[in-house]
């Protein structure tokens, strides 16, 4: 089964302010395929592209204004890496809480298997 999205993680109330569709997700999280000139808020940016078990992921994340993390994890490339989940680094950074499953099952990111799951459409 695939699993390919491509886009911003950030609080509700952050895409609203600027006026930017999104799809809620919990703990007053959203997912959005783009940002506006008039976003200000703290967001991740998310990757996934996985078919069969087998793929990358990458996120950077920002705080405040400044890129506080960016990573990019390649299947095949993981001997080095200090973060084998950069999309939970990601989330954690931007307040996502845990519970037994991670980050991104927490917010139910894992039931969105394309940006189409999403029910976004591009802004014009």
């Amino acid at each position: 089964m695939a699993h390919c999205i491509n886009g911003y993680i950030a609080k509700q109330e952050d895409f609203k302010k600027a006026d930017i569709k999104f799809c809620s997700l919990p703990q007053g999280f959203a997912f959005a395929l783009e940002l506006s000139d008039d976003f200000s808020g703290d967001y991740a940016r998310v990757e996934t592209s996985y078919f069969g078990g087998f793929g990358s992921q990458g996120s950077s994340c920002v705080v405040n204004g400044k890129e506080v993390f960016s990573f990019y994890q390649d299947e095949w490339d993981r001997s080095d890496s200090d973060y084998s989940d950069p999309i939970n680094e990601s989330l954690k950074l931007l307040g996502v809480v845990r519970d037994k499953s991670d980050e991104f099952d927490v917010i139910n990111l894992g039931k969105y298997r394309s940006n189409r799951d999403f029910g976004l459409k591009e802004q014009e």
